[in-house]
């Protein structure tokens, strides 16, 4: 089931992230957008939160800052269902498209971005401490 996130989620999200991400985002980092107004986070829980999504409404387009998903839960479709939910909220809120950066190295997201409809239109050079990032952007009603 999916839901909006609330702070009670946080330390949870927080374990999630430290298991999936070799640098995670901080505990400040996740108070600090849950308290954004144009900020929109969800987690995926059955009995316990098995993933999450964090985007902001800017501009035009909805930026996903960061989608995870428990190892031992992927290749499940949740990962699918999560970015499906962020696009269709920016869709409500007349966004024309959706945004997002990636770790150029991260040849998994990638695929999975490009598998649902994003396309590579830049790079960040140095945008991670160890790592150029992607930029990728998808059209809405692709």
């Amino acid at each position: 089931m999916l839901r909006r996130m609330d702070f009670f989620d946080i330390p949870v999200v927080l374990e999630i992230e430290n298991r999936c991400f070799k640098n995670p985002w901080s505990e400040f980092a996740f108070w600090e957008l849950m308290s954004r107004e144009n900020c929109y986070c969800i987690v995926m829980a059955n009995k316990k939160i098995i993933g999450y999504g964090m985007s902001c409404l800017e501009d035009d387009k909805i930026h996903i800052l960061n989608i995870a998903v428990e190892k031992k839960e992927r290749r499940k479709g949740i990962g699918k269902r999560i970015l499906q939910d962020i696009l269709e909220y920016g869709a409500s809120n007349k966004k024309r498209g959706a945004i997002l950066e990636v770790r150029k190295r991260n040849c998994a997201a990638i695929s999975f971005y490009e598998k649902h409809h994003f396309k590579k239109i830049g790079v960040k050079r140095r945008y991670y401490s160890d790592d150029d990032a992607i930029i990728m952007e998808r059209e809405r009603g692709r």
